[in-house]
């Protein structure tokens, strides 16, 4: 399917479309009764329930709520989103989570749009994708891809959007019903020739395809296969299995193979000196066939 060219019919058919979905329609009035019944972040279990809402709707794979609840409070977001400071959504996204700092941006917009929605546009892969590909259509603003995760970037292009379209009169949330529908639509998950999976995964039986998306937050590019029936895993335990996923980044030379066991998932970890001579891990995990692995808005 072609990009399409915009006007603001074009968006509202698509909102409509959205609205008609039983799916996304009762998601979302759902979401719009909880925030409006607790429309303050002061009190952790409060935040806690909103946060669950959020995550698992949107498939955000927080795997910490309580931690980015606590986050929340801590950070007392409500003045920052009754004035719609955009300073807050890099505020939320930026976390500690087991020691490790993590970035949940695509989380963070979709908590502080739900609060305010006419000055927080949403942001996640297929809205990234998509503004990218009319950005290469049309020229309506000036960015770069990477740029759109800084926030006040994101918005800014947004308000381009809607200026280069004559589409103004439209909110956020109608033009991100639009985006998210059709780069849907536009940005398929690219899928890969067998042959073009990792060796290691050879043994696998009935391999069937293999996929590889984008993870919004973690802005990491993740590869897999599904396939049918049991197979050897790198351990030689066998059992059913419904999927395999690598998370990949930019990494240079590989330096060294590692495998082992780990909460009952067994895994395979390399290491590869990255560009800027700091060492990646790779790891390929083992996993059962998990819903979320096709980005799922709800």
């Amino acid at each position: 399917m072609e990009l399409k060219n915009i006007t603001e019919n074009l968006i509202l058919e698509y909102v409509e479309k959205y609205d008609k979905n039983e799916g996304t329609y009762l998601a979302d009035q759902a979401i719009t009764q909880l925030f409006g019944t607790f429309p303050n972040n002061i009190e952790i279990k409060d935040i806690l329930l909103k946060v669950g809402v959020i995550d698992n709707f949107y498939s955000t794979h927080l795997y910490a709520t309580f931690t980015m609840a606590k986050h929340i409070q801590d950070l007392g977001v409500d003045s920052y989103i009754k004035t719609g400071d955009p300073k807050i959504v890099n505020l939320i996204a930026n976390i500690t989570i087991s020691g490790k700092l993590k970035k949940c941006y695509s989380f963070a917009t979709k908590y502080c749009s739900w609060h305010n929605q006419n000055e927080y546009p949403i942001f996640d892969r297929y809205v990234e994708n998509i503004l990218v590909e009319y950005q290469k259509k049309d020229s309506f603003s000036k960015f770069k891809k990477d740029e759109l995760r800084n926030y006040i970037k994101f918005k800014n292009t947004l308000e381009d959007f809607r200026k280069y379209y004559r589409v103004e009169n439209l909110s956020f949330r109608q033009i991100d019903k639009f985006l998210w529908l059709h780069g849907k639509e536009i940005i398929k998950l690219k899928e890969q020739p067998v042959e073009e999976v990792p060796q290691f995964i050879d043994n696998l039986k009935s391999l069937k395809t293999a996929f590889e998306y984008k993870n919004d937050d973690e802005n990491e590019t993740i590869r897999g296969a599904e396939f049918e029936g049991e197979a050897d895993d790198i351990s030689n335990d066998k059992g059913p299995k419904k999927s395999i996923t690598i998370i990949k980044t930019t990494v240079g030379k590989p330096k060294e193979i590692k495998s082992g066991n780990k909460d009952g998932n067994n895994y395979l970890s390399r290491s590869f000196e990255a560009e800027s001579k700091i060492e990646v891990k790779h790891s390929y995990r083992i996993l059962k066939k998990r819903s979320d692995t096709k980005d799922n808005r709800f």
